[in-house]
């Protein structure tokens, strides 16, 4: 349309509607800015510490925030020392080794090995003793919890293992599957993956829903849960695993139960899960998008598999020996056996890692979080530098860093 042929009255309904066009853009583009702005996610890192010695006063769970730019020695913004973390009855937890956020809930699930009835505290301990079982607890309004703190819920059996119904063995870690509302236990010195289902209300002395077990298990350390697949990944170090220290695979996680053996079993020499100087298989971690998985082993590597390589749909447990991209978390070779990877923690979108590295001995050591960038690609590789390393003011109290969590807000 030419506008010699317009009439002054269109033209001016036109102009109108030009000037009122504008302005609604400036005002969209200013609240797209707003919301922009309103939608900036920010990371909350948390970090548990402490070690086999339920005497000592290096148990607690630290709170960084926000943690997506820290970069050196910072005062934790909470800490939450794991002995005063008690259930109604009195009964505290110690050392926790597994941790779990369920953000929607803002409940803070926490695997704590060496929990018992009557408080005594073991040094050194046991993990197969009977009498210091360990249990499971949640701690709501987890955001915002600092110092001592009563446990909402605490799936805890007691120290006489014929009344147990937990059948809780030094659980090393923990998973939520949060649309089905399982909660999956690595019972780590009983052999068996728990499930309880209805987790949300999961409390006191109950029975798992479900348990299964394998030969191929050992002793469950970390489960993983890749909740759109129904998949559960499990980090298991040795004990009475057939052909040592391994990662699972379990498909129809939500399903399995009794003698189960894995779909999937990485094993062998060239996994290199075996090496180092503690054959640990700590951690694993699954990017569906990225295709990797991601372990550590208690030494100074991180591994990276390539998944690629990796049939998941086998229905009979298909054994794989492949060799990972390695990443070296050691600062120098004088170092290397003296730092063990404990935690690691995965951003999918931003192909960003955070590392737990805990060296041997006293607080005085480098103890610290790493945290890695683009790790996805093939030139993160070797002992790289981190982008940023976190440590902490307590750290000469609070060590060595073990379970990692990162929410963003």
């Amino acid at each position: 349309m030419k506008i010699a042929q317009l009439t002054p009255g269109i033209i001016t309904s036109l102009l109108v509607t030009f000037s009122a066009c504008s302005t609604s853009k400036v005002d969209v583009d200013a609240a797209t800015s707003s919301d922009a702005q309103a939608t900036t996610l920010h990371e909350r890192l948390w970090v548990g510490t402490g070690e086999y010695d339920a005497k000592q006063n290096w148990h607690a769970i630290l709170k960084f925030d926000p943690a997506e730019s820290l970069s050196g020695e910072f005062a934790p913004q909470a800490t939450l020392p794991v002995n005063d973390l008690v259930d109604s009855s009195g009964v505290h937890l110690s050392f926790g080794h597994g941790l779990f956020l369920d953000e929607a809930n803002d409940e803070l699930y926490v695997a704590a090995l060496f929990t018992r009835q009557d408080g005594q505290a073991c040094s050194p301990c046991n993990p197969q003793d009977p009498v210091q079982p360990g249990s499971i607890g949640v701690i709501s309004g987890a955001s915002k919890a600092s110092g001592k703190a009563t446990l909402t819920r605490h799936i805890f059996g007691g120290d006489d293992p014929a009344s147990d119904k937990t059948t809780i063995v030094q659980p090393h870690g923990v998973w939520k599957d949060n649309s089905r509302n399982i909660l999956y236990v690595a019972n780590t010195f009983g052999s068996t993956v728990l499930a309880f289902h209805d987790a949300t209300h999961a409390n006191g002395n109950v029975a798992p829903t479900r348990t299964f077990t394998s030969p191929m298990l050992g002793n469950a350390v970390f489960p993983y849960l890749d909740e759109g697949s129904d998949r559960l990944f499990i980090a298991s170090m040795g004990g009475r695993t057939a052909g040592g220290t391994a990662l699972l695979i379990f498909n129809n996680a939500s399903t399995t139960a009794g003698a189960a053996d894995p779909n999937v079993r990485i094993t062998g020499d060239k996994t290199r899960l075996g090496a180092g100087n503690n054959q640990t298989t700590h951690n694993v971690w699954y990017s569906g998008t990225r295709k990797l998985i991601m372990a550590a082993h208690h030494t100074n590597e991180i591994l990276l598999f390539d998944a690629n390589a990796i049939d998941m749909e086998s229905a009979a447990t298909r054994d794989y020996d492949i060799a990972p991209r390695v990443i070296d978390a050691s600062e120098s070779d004088a170092t290397l056996a003296d730092t063990s990877v404990y935690g690691l923690f995965y951003l999918e979108e931003q192909d960003r890692m955070y590392v737990s590295v805990g060296i041997r001995g006293d607080g005085s050591k480098a103890n610290r979080v790493v945290v890695y960038e683009n790790v996805s690609s093939a030139a993160t590789n070797g002992r790289v530098a981190p982008a940023r390393t976190i440590q902490w003011t307590t750290r000469s109290t609070y060590y060595p860093p073990q379970p990692l969590w990162v929410t963003r807000y």
